[in-house]
C-alpha cells in the first residue's frame, strides 16, 4: 500500500529554501526571483507587482530573514546583499551580510561591512557590538576597544558592549580593567552566562600571569573561547 501520509505543516528539510519559508515567504521568494531575473510570466499586472516587489527592501528582508532561519545561508546572503544595495542606511540588511560573509570564513570582508555601516549608524548598539567582536576575531583588539567605548558612550548600559570591551581588554593582557567591565555588565544583566563565564576566566587569567615566570599555554576554557571568537564575534552567541 502506498504511504500517502503528508508532511506536517511547518516541518520542512534544512537547507530547502523555497520549502522552509513560510506561504507568504514563498510567495515572495519566487517573485523575487523573477524579478531579478528579468522573466516576467503571467499578466502584465503580476509582472509589474512583481518588479515592485523585487525592489521592496521590507519584502527581501523578510525574504533573508526566513532563508536563514530555515538554514540555507547563500540564499538569504543573496537576498541581504540586494537588500544593503537598495538601503545600505538599513543595519539588518548589513549584518546579514556581514553573518553570511563570516559564515564563509571572510571575516576581514565581514569587518569592512560592519565599519561601514558603523559609520552611517554609530549609535546603533548591535552594530557597535558585532564590529568589535569581529574585530577582536581579527586579532585587532585595541581597535575593538575603541568601538566598544565609542558604543558605550552612547549606550553605557549594554551589557553586550561591556562584554564585549571585557574580551578586548583580556585579550590586550588588561585583566583589572577587564574584570571592571564584566562586573558593570553583571550589574546590568545578572543572569549574563557570558558576564559571569568571561569574568571567571578572565580572573583566572590574571592570577595565571601573576604567578607564571614564563608564558604559559591557555587553560582549555580561556583556548575555547578563542577558537569560538569567529562565531561569536557574528552572532553573539558561542554555541
Amino acid at each position: 500500500m502506498t504511504n500517502t501520509r503528508t508532511r506536517p505543516v511547518g516541518v520542512h528539510q534544512r537547507g530547502s529554501f523555497l520549502g522552509a519559508l513560510p506561504h507568504q515567504g514563498v510567495w515572495f521568494a519566487l517573485v523575487l526571483a523573477v524579478g531579478l531575473s528579468g522573466c516576467a510570466g503571467g499578466s502584465s499586472l503580476e509582472a509589474t507587482r512583481q518588479r515592485r516587489v523585487s525592489n521592496d527592501p521590507a519584502a527581501m528582508l523578510r525574504v533573508a530573514q526566513a532563508a536563514e532561519q530555515s538554514g540555507d545561508g547563500a540564499s538569504a546572503g543573496i537576498f541581504y546583499r540586494r537588500v544593503a544595495a537598495l538601503r545600505p542606511d538599513l543595519p539588518a540588511a548589513q549584518l546579514g551580510v556581514a553573518r553570511f560573509l563570516a559564515e564563509q570564513g571572510k571575516m576581514d570582508e565581514a569587518a569592512a561591512v560592519l565599519r561601514e555601516a558603523h559609520v552611517r549608524a554609530p549609535s546603533n548598539t548591535q552594530l557597535s557590538a558585532t564590529l568589535g567582536r569581529m574585530l577582536v576575531a581579527t586579532h585587532r583588539p585595541s581597535e575593538a576597544v575603541a568601538v566598544f567605548r565609542e558604543g558605550l558612550q552612547q549606550d553605557p548600559k549594554s551589557a553586550s558592549l561591556l562584554i564585549g570591551q571585557g574580551v578586548a581588554l583580556d585579550t590586550l593582557g588588561q585583566h583589572e580593567a577587564a574584570q571592571a567591565s564584566y562586573k558593570l555588565a553583571l550589574q546590568v544583566d545578572p543572569d549574563s552566562v557570558a558576564g559571569h563565564t568571561d569574568l571567571a576566566l578572565s580572573l583566572s587569567m590574571s592570577r595565571q600571569s601573576k604567578t607564571a615566570a614564563s608564558p604559559v599555554a591557555p587553560k582549555p576554557a580561556v583556548a575555547a573561547r578563542d577558537s569560538a571568537a569567529p562565531r561569536v564575534a557574528i552572532t553573539g552567541n558561542p554555541s
